[in-house]
């Protein structure tokens, strides 16, 4: 089931990176923040003797702790520069785009649409194998007649829901610091479009929350958090 799932998945993103032009015509900047829970102390023993007149006591405390940080769309840069072993300009962002179902993610500089660094192979975002998307939604289609002629408008509002996984991994890669991480986070994605029909052009908010595990750096980390962009474009971008 695993090997399957992992199939569907890698066929998913390579044909979203086929999918989708790299002008970038429909995308938007991304925010992520995500908190990896990581192990501190585990099972650290302290012992302490006290001695009396009367005899020795003996406690031995047995402690372990987690530590938390955010990892957040700043930090995902500065991981992408460890991996790359790459220094990106100033102003350079996370970028989601969007063709049809299928999403990517980007680093642009700060216009948002120049593309810096390629993420297919390294951090990525796809569909689950066998999963199907839910949605809700309305169209309207207005067409008036008259002395001045007819004129049409068309018009679509619907809500995306799906599960998604966010990827990466680094460890085919000679960082910067001789480190990798390699983690998934299979996110809850919601996605509110709207559509012009008439015009073709659409706008997205899409929010995900998940949870997910891996490395970071080498340490082992539990993650958790939302991400969160909008997008817009033309419906029929190639």
């Amino acid at each position: 089931m695993k090997t399957h799932w992992f199939i569907l998945f890698i066929l998913s993103v390579a044909f979203s990176s086929s999918a989708i032009s790299t002008e970038l015509i429909n995308s938007g900047p991304l925010t992520l923040k995500l908190m990896a829970t990581a192990q501190g102390l585990d099972n650290a023993t302290v012992s302490k003797s006290n001695s009396t007149p009367k005899g020795t006591t003996v406690t031995v405390v047995s402690k372990s702790t987690v530590s938390n940080s955010f990892v957040q769309s700043a930090g995902f840069l500065a991981l992408l520069e460890n991996s790359f072993n790459t220094n990106l300009p100033n102003g350079a962002q996370l970028v989601l785009s969007r063709s049809g179902p299928f999403y990517r993610l980007w680093v642009t500089d700060v216009t948002g649409t120049n593309i810096v660094l390629n993420l297919i192979t390294n951090f990525f975002i796809g569909t689950i194998a066998n999963e199907q998307p839910v949605q809700a939604g309305l169209q309207t289609t207005i067409t008036k007649t008259g002395n001045a002629g007819e004129s049409v408008s068309a018009n679509a509002a619907y809500t995306v829901t799906e599960a998604v996984v966010l990827g990466y991994d680094d460890t085919g890669l000679p960082t910067r610091d001789g480190t990798h991480t390699k983690f998934n986070v299979t996110f809850l994605l919601t996605r509110k479009s709207s559509e012009n029909h008439v015009t073709q052009q659409f706008k997205d908010t899409v929010k995900l929350q998940g949870v997910g595990n891996g490395i970071i750096h080498d340490q082992n980390v539990i993650l958790q958090g939302t991400a969160s962009a909008s997008v817009s474009g033309v419906l029929a971008a190639p």
